[in-house]
């Protein structure tokens, strides 16, 4: 008599720690005065519901933080054994005139660049917004973070049409569903 053996295939859960950038109550960060809307509110919107798409694409095992202080987030991160670390932030300048989505990591051609190029393309190309590219800057969330991190710049809350875009709850649907897919497409081409 043959014995058949039931295999399980076990995969190991990708770890994403997901910043909403400044804090509510304590950082609002960028705020638009003409419509009352603040940067930490939306960034934690699109935070929250990036985690949704993630989650239930399977594989993933995201986590949210948003917190005030950048060393706490950074201990965070590089305590918990995470895969991604991604930061999610609106733009602001006192020009009402520029517009548009840049990512930023800490130095090109690593990983976090990679990662970075999809998530832009994917925000860019869904919502139409204006490439303004794959950036490096030394934010601390960049520099102290062991593994590939990323910093998004969605849209200029000071800039009319980015700031539709940025209070619209579908938009952020969509610009959460571009970060998401933004991942999948670096581990789809990258693994």
């Amino acid at each position: 008599m043959k014995t058949q053996f039931y295999v399980e295939k076990v995969i190991d859960m990708i770890r994403i720690l997901i910043n909403a950038g400044h804090h509510p109550q304590l950082d609002w960060g960028a705020i638009n005065r003409t419509y009352n809307v603040h940067e930490a509110d939306i960034a934690k919107s699109i935070a929250m519901k990036a985690i949704e798409f993630l989650n239930a694409a399977g594989g993933y095992e995201c986590e949210f933080i948003q917190e005030n202080s950048l060393n706490a987030i950074c201990n965070y991160a590089n305590r918990g054994n995470f895969d991604l670390f991604i930061s999610i932030h609106t733009d602001s300048v006192g020009d009402p005139q520029p517009n548009g989505t840049t990512t930023f990591v800490c130095w090109r051609g690593g990983e976090s660049e990679k990662l970075a190029q999809h998530i832009q393309y994917q925000i860019t190309n869904r919502m139409k917004t204006y490439d303004r590219g794959v950036r490096e800057a030394s934010y601390t969330v960049l520099v102290e973070t062991i593994m590939p991190a990323v910093l998004i710049e969605c849209a200029f809350i000071s800039n009319e049409h980015d700031v539709q875009l940025l209070m619209n709850p579908d938009s952020q649907t969509e610009f959460a569903r571009s970060i998401a897919l933004g991942v999948t497409d670096y581990y789809k081409y990258h693994e």
